[in-house]
Formats: C-alpha cells, sequence, structure tokens
C-alpha cells in the first residue's frame, strides 16, 4: 500500500513538471479588442499577391465582409491589410478583365472593376447595410441618381457604368480616397470602415 501511494506521489510530480514545462495551454481566452496570438492567425498577404478573381461566390445578402454569410478569404486578407486596402481596390476600378466563374446571383458577368466596387461599397456600409460610412460611396451619391428598386441591382450598375465609364467610377472614388484618407479607420464593431 505504502508503495502505491509512492509510486503515484512520484507520477504526479512527474505530471506536474512536464505540464509546466509545456507553457501555456494552446487555446486562448480573447478580450474584448484583443488579438490572437501570431500562432493562431494567419499570416498577412501583401495587396500585390491578392487575386481579386478568387473571391469565390458572394452571397446575394449581406456584406462580402459579413461572415455570417460570407467567409472569403480574398476579403479577409484585405481588411489585414488595413485601409491600404482602399487604394488597391481603387486602382483595380477599371480593370475590364472578366472573371468567368460564377461570383454573384444572378450577374451575367463580372470583372475585375466590378468586384472592387462591390467590396469598395460593402466597406463602406454599416451593419445594418443601409448607412454609408464614407461620405459620397452609395451608388446613388457616386453615380448621381437615384436607384430604381424596381430594377435588378446589375441593370442599374451596368447602366450607370455604360453612361459613365469605369475610369469615371475610379476618378471619383480616387477624390473620395484622397479627401478622407488621414480620417478612415477600421470599425471592427460594425466591421467596415469609417470616417472619424
Amino acid at each position: 500500500m505504502v508503495a502505491a501511494k509512492v509510486a503515484f506521489v512520484l507520477w504526479l510530480g512527474l505530471a506536474i513538471s512536464a505540464c509546466t514545462k509545456a507553457g501555456p495551454a494552446v487555446s486562448q481566452r480573447l478580450e474584448p479588442g484583443s488579438s490572437p496570438s501570431p500562432a493562431t492567425e494567419k499570416p498577412k498577404k501583401p495587396l500585390s499577391e491578392i487575386d481579386l478573381s478568387k473571391i469565390g461566390h458572394m452571397a446575394p445578402k449581406g456584406r462580402v465582409q459579413d461572415k455570417d454569410y460570407n467567409d472569403l478569404e480574398v476579403v479577409d486578407q484585405l481588411i489585414a491589410n488595413g485601409k491600404d486596402s482602399i487604394p488597391y481596390l481603387i486602382s483595380k476600378l477599371d480593370d475590364e478583365t472578366v472573371i468567368h466563374q460564377p461570383l454573384a446571383d444572378f450577374w451575367p458577368e463580372l470583372t475585375i472593376g466590378d468586384v472592387a466596387l462591390f467590396i469598395l461599397s460593402d466597406f463602406s456600409r454599416d451593419s445594418t447595410w443601409k448607412k454609408e460610412t464614407i461620405p459620397g460611396t452609395s451608388w446613388q451619391e457616386l453615380f448621381g441618381t437615384k436607384v430604381n428598386t424596381d430594377k435588378p441591382a446589375w441593370e442599374y450598375y451596368y447602366d450607370q457604368i455604360g453612361k459613365h465609364g469605369r475610369r469615371w467610377v475610379k476618378t471619383n472614388w480616387q477624390k473620395i480616397w484622397t479627401t478622407y484618407k488621414d480620417r478612415i479607420v477600421w470599425d471592427e464593431q460594425e466591421r467596415c470602415f469609417k470616417v472619424v
């Protein structure tokens, strides 16, 4: 009986010693506003390596950054790059490269420039999906024409692109960026960029 107790005490001592040498537990509880440790977060990809054509299917409901509807690696990488992703997306607005895979329900054809505009529009809209957080970025403000809710979004969009051209859209977004770039921050609670 004594030998069994001694063996148990020795085993317990070794087990405790092994646990303290192993370091902290692998799973961590994060406090609000804190970040996961580098071991658990994905490495940030440089903007030059982000390929918008690889975004994948965008859900018809929600913003591209809404995890309840979309889990898109491309969007996560853009967010990881902070507000530097905005001029990167602006640089793509006149890219007419057609993406040959279905990305959005009911849209007949999408280009890299279209995807860049969709992301910019979603990145500058609050979590209610109704209010722009960067002035001038709603399609109504950007194109200067009221959105006709009786028509499909793609019809309105292609009418405006046909009327104004992609370079015009790029120029206007560049003006917005130039005006507000020093005041734009990422709001994690709303999951969007906003002007402060």
